[in-house]
């Protein structure tokens, strides 16, 4: 017949294809243990933390106030973000952040960054 492929596949579900597939899941199952290194979670367990890191995380910081160092302490805050909140205080001193939300005026901190680290602020308001 005109215009039909010289060969054809058999795609089909057969005792091959279905230990191969078998194959390839056991080994990536494999894989995923050799890298977890046999260790088990279990999710009451908490994570270590030592007791300067907890006093540190337990520390309220105030963004009216804080250093860089202060603020590179608040989830999703690093360097450039810390900065910018520094620099911010500087060029508009009579504005202070009176709500979380007043964080927003800094560029680069939007709504998902200011929900991420409300928990961690000691404002005035």
């Amino acid at each position: 017949m005109v215009g039909e492929p010289a060969y054809r596949y058999d795609v089909g579900w057969n005792r091959r294809n279905t230990a191969a597939v078998l194959v390839i899941c056991t080994l990536a199952w494999a894989g995923i243990a050799v890298q977890a290194g046999g260790r088990r979670f279990r999710g009451d367990q908490q994570p270590k933390m030592d007791g300067a890191r907890l006093k540190a995380a337990e520390e309220k910081i105030n963004p009216n106030t804080a250093s860089v160092a202060s603020l590179r302490r608040l989830p999703g805050i690093g360097e450039v973000l810390a900065k910018a909140i520094v620099d911010y205080r500087r060029k508009h001193p009579h504005e202070p952040f009176l709500a979380a939300e007043d964080l927003t005026r800094v560029r680069g901190i939007g709504q998902a960054t200011v929900n991420r680290i409300t928990d961690y602020l000691n404002p005035p308001w």
